[in-house]
């Protein structure tokens, strides 16, 4: 059951009307190249932030006060493909680096419709393949939510076509596996998520995979051989829009016998985990078991 917290932010949510922002978005037509926030005074005040330059993009590593850690988590960040980084996700990467002690590395990637998938993986295979030579870091972590989650099990399957070396673990929050919203058990769905909406997503599909089939797995990573990669935990909610995908997803490992941790929460919505709930905590708390596990 949903705690009283997460009801309260799911009214909140509601209130916000935020399910048809996308279609708002794109039927203004005033796209913004830049939309991603810069970390907000609390946040440089409590770890260490550095921000460099990769490929003409902003690159944030980020890491306790105290000292870097030989475990780097390699952060993607979720927005539909056309938002950028959110204040939101350096409370949730905070509160990851303080409980779990990691380094994480949080690339501001480009953004459709400016730019299409295919410059979203230029850079970050070429980021992953860049922190692989830093001295400092002996393991890394994929980690992204929503989009970036898509992204990052997309990375994965490229990686091992590439026979280029795997992340240690990959985690999937709340991801966004498959851009082409077809999966009918959706439409049940679409009524409980107060963030996502199926025809906005659509709208961020199109421009994300530009002229490309969007069943291309560097796209919809679901439809990509999952045989050979790193071990994957996935987080999900049965509130979420995105959340049929991740069950079919859970059913397409099981049926290749495929190792899969399956994390599913009930009645909780879209990206909830990066937020300061009751719940969340509680993924932060598996986080740090399985980022542990890597030393």
């Amino acid at each position: 059951m949903a705690s009283p917290e997460s009801k309260i932010m799911y009214f909140i949510l509601q209130r916000m009307n935020m399910k048809r922002s996308i279609d708002r978005y794109f039927k203004l037509g005033k796209f913004d190249k830049a939309t991603s926030k810069r970390p907000k005074r609390k946040i440089i005040g409590s770890i260490e932030i550095i921000e460099d330059e990769f490929m003409h993009r902003t690159v944030y590593t980020m890491h306790p006060k105290s000292a870097k850690s030989s475990v780097c988590v390699l952060y993607l960040h979720g927005g539909a493909y056309i938002y950028g980084i959110e204040s939101f996700h350096y409370d949730f990467i905070d509160r990851l680096i303080k409980t779990t002690g990691c380094s994480v590395i949080l690339p501001d990637y480009p953004l459709a419709p400016y730019y299409t998938f295919k410059d979203v993986y230029d850079m970050i295979e070429s980021l992953y393949k860049e922190i692989f030579l830093q001295e400092d870091v002996e393991h890394i972590i994929l980690m992204g939510d929503s989009a970036g989650g898509g992204i990052a099990l997309g990375l994965a399957q490229s990686l091992k076509n590439k026979k280029i070396k795997q992340p240690d673990k990959i985690i999937l929050l709340s991801p966004w596996l498959d851009v082409t919203m077809e999966n009918p058990e959706i439409e049940s769905v679409d009524k409980k998520d107060p963030i996502l909406g199926i025809s906005g997503l659509k709208l961020a599909a199109k421009a994300y995979a530009g002229d490309v089939d969007q069943k291309d797995p560097l796209i919809s990573p679901i439809y990509g051989n999952m045989e050979g990669l790193a071990d994957i935990c996935l987080f999900t909610s049965t509130n979420d829009l995105l959340n049929p995908d991740a069950r079919k997803f859970k059913q397409i490992m099981d049926e290749k016998n495929i190792d899969l941790r399956y994390e599913e929460y009930a009645g909780l919505f879209h990206d909830w985990m990066l937020f300061e709930l009751k719940e969340s905590k509680d993924v932060i708390f598996k986080l740090a078991e399985i980022l542990k596990s890597v030393r």
